[in-house]
Order: structure tokens, then sequence, then C-alpha cells
């Protein structure tokens, strides 16, 4: 086979893989992997970082979860924290984030916000079957699921 005729061959699959994860994208699923869409006005947290972790989960640790035990599962690398994240708010603008969490097989995923001062609910329980999708709109210092999305969000604790 000729030099010329591999480039060929390879620039062939370069394109069709390439053609595939456009398609994956455009389809706002990965396989394996939950899309978390955050929504937030300007200024969330009081324009700080804002903390995000995102575990695996049964549903009585996660109404026992408090923000103390959830920081504290940061400083030991618990095994159930699927992410960890913090984000940088604009002081000026409405700002949208995407989040790819990998799913975990059958269990619950808690997504909690570690608020500076919270005022209503920090957290939202999810539980199987996962939602491919979840879109969440932030308050200044709360927390909700939009409607239809299935994540359940209880009482601020």
């Amino acid at each position: 086979m000729s030099g010329l005729s591999c480039i060929t061959a390879h620039s062939a699959k370069v394109l069709h893989l390439g053609g595939l994860l456009m398609l994956l994208a455009s389809a706002a699923c990965w396989p394996g992997y939950l899309r978390l869409q955050l929504e937030a006005p300007p200024r969330v947290n009081q324009g700080l970082p804002l903390h995000i972790v995102v575990r695996a989960v049964e549903p009585p640790d996660y109404l026992r979860d408090t923000r103390i035990s959830v920081g504290n599962l940061l400083a030991g690398s618990d095994p159930s924290v699927l992410m960890d994240v913090v984000l940088l708010p604009p002081l000026s603008a409405p700002w949208r984030r995407t989040l790819w969490i990998k799913r975990p097989e059958k269990k619950s995923v808690g997504v909690y916000f570690l608020f500076a001062a919270p005022r209503g609910t920090w957290k939202v329980l999810l539980e199987p079957p996962l939602p491919l999708r979840l879109r969440l709109e932030l308050a200044e210092q709360s927390v909700a699921p939009v409607a239809g999305s299935r994540g359940k969000v209880l009482p601020f604790l």
C-alpha cells in the first residue's frame, strides 16, 4: 500500500470519528454520563467561588448529609465522590455551565452546593433510573430542579 493511500485511509477514519463525536454532542448525551446543566443569576453565592460536590449515595445517607459532613468527604478523598468542582461565577451577567457526571450503577446521585450562606435548599437527590440530563436553576443561595427534570429537592437541613 502506498504512503498516500495510508494517509487517505487514516484521514477518512479521523473524519468518521469526528462526525460520530459531533453526533453524540448534538444529541446532548454521552453514554454512561449524566449531563448536568446549571443556570444561575449574577452574583450567585454572593459572587464568591461556589463549591459543588456530586456523589453516589444511598437515600438514607443523603438525608443525613450536612454541609459539614459533605465537606469532610473532600478532606478524606471519599470514593463516593464522583465530582468536586469549584465555579467562579461572573458578577455582571447570568451564567450557564454544563457538567458531565459519570453515572454510578444502581445508586442515587446527590448534588451538593456549598453556598457561603445557604437560604433554602442546597442539595438535590437523583434516584435511579437516572435521567440522561438535568437542568438546575440556582438562586443567590439555593438550588431548584426545573419542573419535569425528576430531581428531588428536600427541605433545607
